[in-house]
């Protein structure tokens, strides 16, 4: 069942929820990522999710700083990809985040691993933040 009101204002601060497979969580991370500005970190388990992938190499190659962590060897076809487009990514096995940054304005995280099983078969949850202050603590944890 998908969610009916998935974006809440609280203090100011606005929060989306979805969860997979019913609400297609690639498509929102894919729609915020696109709307990214001036950068994009991350640090994600799995990543298998070509379409991802596509934006943040168009990201980079707009000019936009992108940069991230990838935790397992199934995310080696991506990694590779990002790497061979010039985006500062490495291999980190002991990280298990699932983690997004935008412009130091939004934060992405919850269960959901870019990947097909995340998306399309997994139970996962996914959260999308504006907050100035639990960004801030990611932006910490990234650097």
């Amino acid at each position: 069942r998908r969610v009916r009101y998935p974006f809440i204002r609280y203090n100011g601060r606005g929060i989306e929820s979805y969860f997979c497979p019913e609400d297609d969580c690639e498509r929102h991370v894919a729609e915020a990522l696109s709307r990214a500005n001036h950068s994009i970190r991350f640090v994600l388990y799995s990543f298998t999710s070509d379409r991802i992938g596509d934006i943040l190499v168009a990201r980079h190659q707009a000019g936009l700083s992108v940069s991230g962590i990838v935790g397992t060897r199934n995310a080696f076809d991506e990694f590779d990809r990002l790497r061979g487009a010039g985006i500062d990514v490495v291999f980190n096995a002991s990280i298990h985040d699932k983690v997004f940054i935008i412009d130091d304005k939004t934060v992405i995280t919850g269960s959901y691993n870019p990947s097909k099983n995340g998306d399309q078969r997994n139970d996962e949850n996914l959260l999308i933040i504006e907050d100035q202050d639990v960004v801030k603590r990611f932006v910490e944890e990234f650097s």
